[in-house]
């Protein structure tokens, strides 16, 4: 694997990107792959919504983004509401939508063990690049790379403090998080957890040494910290770290 190729040569001040995966929906609660096929948040989903808002509302987000999936908009304007943001502020990005699921979307994980399990055995050891008509890893590394990048570019061009908040999947999510750490990816595993409304948080900043700041609760010690290669005429590092990984509010 390579190291990622994540555009920091624009960054001057500390940026701070939070991902969250969208609450509860009856496709979860009945084990449906979903997909991008659209169920709607259970009451338990709607109430991981707003205790993340009321996480949030201390976080001084300034943009949240979010994926077109309804259960997705729907737990960013609840969040929004809650930390005093117009859901009419809340931007619709296609690129951090759920991943394509194939031939598996909109099915039970019963029905799918039941009706064909040579798939379900083919999905068990290689996840969806085993899946018929799934997004594949390169195309998921590819849009990955993508949200990275394009957040970056919009946070730099932001005064500090540039914080901003993507409403997504647990399948991107898985992706977003790999991509941090390296690219060339030929596998999805280890797969790492991504509850409902479960909250990522990743740093980036200009600096000399990593931070001494502690991690945050719901992060190892040191979790995913990796020194970013400078850009030309660069005359600082960047260090990057993962505050917080599948915090559940």
């Amino acid at each position: 694997m390579n190291h990622p190729h994540l555009d920091i040569s624009n960054l001057t001040h500390r940026v701070d990107l939070f991902f969250i995966r969208h609450g509860e929906t009856l496709g979860n609660r009945n084990h449906i792959i979903q997909g991008r096929t659209d169920y709607p948040l259970t009451e338990t989903g709607m109430t991981l919504a707003h205790a993340a808002g009321s996480w949030f509302a201390s976080q001084d987000i300034r943009q949240i983004y979010s994926s077109p999936l309804g259960r997705a908009m729907e737990t960013a304007r609840i969040i929004a509401s809650e930390i005093g943001i117009s859901g009419q502020e809340v931007e619709s990005w296609d690129d951090l939508q759920e991943i394509d699921t194939g031939v598996f979307t909109d099915k039970s994980i019963a029905a799918i063990r039941e009706e064909d399990p040579q798939a379900w055995r083919r999905f068990s050891r290689r996840s969806w690049e085993g899946v018929q008509g799934a997004e594949t890893i390169a195309e998921l590394e590819a849009r990955a790379l993508r949200v990275w990048n394009t957040l970056i570019a919009r946070a730099g061009e932001m005064d500090e403090p540039a914080r901003l908040l993507c409403v997504s999947h647990g399948g991107l999510i898985q992706w977003l998080f790999r991509v941090s750490l390296a690219s060339g990816w030929d596998s999805w595993m280890p797969v790492i957890r991504v509850g409902n409304c479960g909250i990522f948080h990743f740093t980036i900043q200009p600096s000399a040494a990593p931070s001494s700041a502690g991690t945050a609760s719901g992060a190892a010690s040191g979790a995913g910290q990796t020194e970013l290669p400078e850009s030309d005429g660069a005359s600082t590092g960047f260090y990057a770290e993962w505050k917080l990984i599948n915090k559940i509010p």
